[in-house]
C-alpha cells in the first residue's frame, strides 16, 4: 500500500495501516515526498508528538550558496505542509496547521493537529490530492497561453487563501521586464562555477540556467514556430519574514495543484530572486513594494 492506492475518504477510520498515527504518517510523507522543492532537495523531514505531525526543515540539506537565508528551504517546507494537509483531508481528517508554533525550536515549521471528527473530502480537495503525483516542472516555451476561461483568476484565490498574491503580468511592459531580469539572473549564474556546481550536486541532469530551457523564444523541438512564453505571474507576499516564506510555500504548491487539475503546466524560476538585486529590483519596480517570492508562468504543452 502507498500513499496513492488509497480509496478517497474510505481509508479512515476503517484501514488498519491508516488508523494509526504512524500509519497516517506514513501516508502524507509518501505524499510529500512529491512537493516542489528547491533543487528538488525535499528538505524536511516529519515527526508525531500524540496525534500530531509536525513539519521540521532538513539543516543537512541546504543550498548556502543560492539560498543564503533559507528562503526557498523554508518555502519548500510550506509547500510540504500544504501537501500533507491535501493528504490528511484525502483521509478525511479535518487537520489545523499551525504555522511555527514554537519560537525556540527553528527548525518545526508547521504543525498540525486534528480531532475525532471526520469528514468526506470534496471533489476539489480529491482533484488536489489526484495532482501531487501527477505534477511535473514544466521547462521552456508553450504551445499556447490561451488557458481556461477564468483560470488565472481561479489561480489568483487559490494564492489569496494562502496569505500570498499572484500577481499577473496583464501587460507587456511588466512581461519585458520580468523576462530581462530572467534572462540577466540566467547570464549571471551561469558566469558562477559556485552555484553552477551547487545546482549540479542536486539536479545533475537538468538543464542549467544557460542552456535553453527558457521562455520560449526559440522554435520548440516539433516545430519552426516559437513557443510560447505563457502567462507570467509573480507570487508575492506582504512581509518578507519565515512565516511569509511559508505561506509563500503553501501558496505555491496549491496553485501548482489548482492549475494541474485544469490540464494547464506551470514553469518555476527562482533564479532572478537569488540574487539580491534583482530581487529589490521586481519588488520594488515591478509588483508594487511586496516580497516577490517565485517567478512563474501558465500554459498548454502538447501533452498537457
Amino acid at each position: 500500500m502507498n500513499a496513492f492506492s488509497v480509496a478517497s475518504g474510505a481509508a479512515m477510520p476503517d484501514d488498519p495501516e491508516i488508523s494509526t498515527i504512524s500509519g497516517i504518517s506514513k501516508f502524507v510523507a509518501e505524499a510529500a515526498a512529491h512537493s516542489p522543492s528547491i533543487y528538488n532537495s525535499s528538505p524536511w523531514w516529519f515527526s508525531t508528538v500524540d496525534a500530531d505531525i509536525c513539519v521540521r526543515a532538513d539543516s543537512e540539506r541546504t543550498v548556502p550558496i543560492v539560498d543564503p537565508a533559507g528562503r526557498e528551504l523554508t518555502m519548500s517546507c510550506g509547500a510540504a505542509a500544504f501537501t500533507v494537509r491535501i493528504a490528511l483531508r484525502y483521509l478525511g481528517l479535518i487537520a489545523q496547521a499551525t504555522v511555527l508554533p514554537e519560537p525556540g525550536i527553528p527548525n518545526l515549521v508547521v504543525k498540525l493537529t486534528w480531532g475525532e471528527e471526520r469528514k468526506q473530502p470534496s471533489d476539489y480537495e480529491r482533484r488536489l490530492f489526484d495532482q501531487i503525483a501527477a505534477r511535473r516542472t514544466h521547462w521552456g516555451g508553450f504551445s499556447t497561453d490561451r488557458l481556461p476561461g477564468g483560470l488565472m483568476s481561479t489561480l489568483t484565490e487559490a494564492a489569496a487563501r494562502e496569505n500570498a498574491t499572484l500577481r499577473i503580468m496583464t501587460d507587456d511592459d511588466h512581461r519585458a521586464a520580468i523576462l530581462a531580469v530572467v534572462a540577466a539572473a540566467d547570464c549571471a549564474f551561469g558566469l558562477d562555477k559556485a552555484r553552477v556546481a551547487e545546482e549540479a550536486k542536486w539536479m545533475p541532469s537538468v538543464p542549467g540556467p544557460t542552456a535553453d530551457r527558457g521562455w520560449g523564444a526559440r522554435p520548440q523541438a516539433e516545430t519552426t514556430e516559437p513557443g510560447s512564453p505563457g502567462v507570467v505571474a509573480v507570487l508575492t507576499t506582504p512581509g518578507d519574514e519565515r512565516v511569509d516564506w511559508i505561506h509563500a510555500g503553501q501558496a505555491l504548491q496549491r496553485v501548482l495543484l489548482v492549475a494541474g487539475s485544469n490540464r494547464v503546466s506551470v514553469a518555476m524560476d527562482a533564479t532572478a530572486l537569488e540574487f539580491g538585486h534583482l530581487r529589490q529590483f521586481i519588488g520594488s519596480e515591478i509588483v508594487g513594494g511586496d516580497s516577490p517570492q517565485m517567478v512563474l508562468r501558465f500554459g498548454l504543452t502538447g501533452h498537457a
